[in-house]
């Protein structure tokens, strides 16, 4: 009897989408340093830099037990237009204020 395939289609339809999710989220390396442009000190940088990780660990819980409920296709495509629209909404940010901790917050 033979083993089923492990590299389908589908697998590599969510590998992809992953790196691609994985490599936008992770390409703000040079975020700090716009934020030091705009004028921002280290405190600050940290502080709005650290609002995305506490922003994800606050929503984990709630979004598990959506997940146990309506399943995880839904969530997952949500999110996946959630970070869309975050990435989109950086080109608004010109300033510090609260706009800059907002985004963050949807981005985490």
């Amino acid at each position: 009897m033979a083993s089923p395939r492990f590299v389908t289609r589908t697998f590599v339809l969510c590998a992809v989408a992953n790196f691609a999710q994985s490599l936008s989220f992770n390409l703000f390396l040079h975020f700090p340093g716009y934020l030091a442009r705009l004028g921002a000190h280290e405190v600050q940088i940290g502080s709005i830099v650290g609002i995305t990780a506490f922003a994800a660990i606050v929503a984990r819980p709630p979004i598990g037990r959506i997940m146990d409920r309506h399943g995880r296709r839904g969530v997952i495509l949500a999110g996946g237009i959630l970070n869309g629209l975050a990435c989109t909404l950086y080109l608004g940010i010109h300033s510090l204020g609260p706009a800059v901790y907002l985004v963050r917050v949807v981005h985490g």
